[in-house]
């Protein structure tokens, strides 16, 4: 079976005006599809870089990103924005949901923006609860906790059935008991048969991990 993502030789460098920082050095892995991996590593190592290559947000400056069978990394934004919204699920760190929008309506809106059919209110209502936030789904981004916001990204993520999922630090803004259930929810959505990559520098959140890929200064160090 095809790998869910494959780096090879990735290199990754910014530039800002006349300074340039190597952010990935050569790194290459390969990871399975329907397992749960975490990105380990602290905080400048690479890992949200990563992510950002695996979901197709940016793209190396050296290398090869292989995403559930598809090159990638030499394709143009267009089609790499409209592939993201059908294959990749996204939980970020910072949330990032639409203020204007209710809970509801958050996570409707990634179905919509993939095109996926059916009911989508009826989901969009069934993973809401499944994140344990029925009787919320009309309140507001400010309305709800840190830990709520996650959750309501989390079922934002899942709202198309990716068949990819990738977490850039989904708990560094949350309290530890937030911190479990998000982790918690991650690891039900990979026993339902989709890939799930996160990247994190807490050790405590990695122990269900099926596999750790630890980064240090651009580099897979140990796997």
């Amino acid at each position: 079976m095809t790998a869910a993502l494959e780096f090879d030789n990735v290199w990754k460098t910014y530039k800002t005006g006349k300074i340039e920082e190597e952010v990935l050095r050569g790194v290459s892995f390969t990871v399975e599809r329907g397992t749960f991996t975490a990105i380990v590593g602290p905080s400048g190592s690479g890992k949200s870089t990563i992510i950002f290559l695996a979901a197709g947000i940016d793209t190396p400056t050296k290398g090869t990103v292989r995403v559930l069978g598809e090159e990638i990394s030499g394709k143009g934004e267009s089609w790499r924005r409209k592939w993201r919204r059908r294959n990749i699920g996204i939980v970020f760190q910072f949330f990032h949901l639409v203020p204007t929008l209710t809970a509801l309506e958050n996570v409707i809106l990634s179905m919509e923006l993939a095109g996926t059919p059916g009911d989508r209110k009826a989901r969009a209502r069934e993973l809401l609860e499944f994140v344990g936030l029925g009787g919320k789904e009309d309140k507001y981004p400010s309305e709800l906790s840190g830990g709520e916001q996650q959750r309501v990204a989390l079922a934002r993520a899942l709202a198309h059935n990716p068949p990819l999922v990738l977490a850039d630090e989904p708990t560094a803004n949350l309290d530890y008991e937030n911190k479990v259930r998000v982790v918690k929810l991650l690891r039900e959505a990979a026993s339902e048969g989709r890939t799930v990559v996160f990247a994190t520098h807490d050790p405590e959140l990695v122990q269900g991990a099926d596999r750790i890929i630890r980064v240090l200064d651009g580099r897979v160090v140990e796997e």
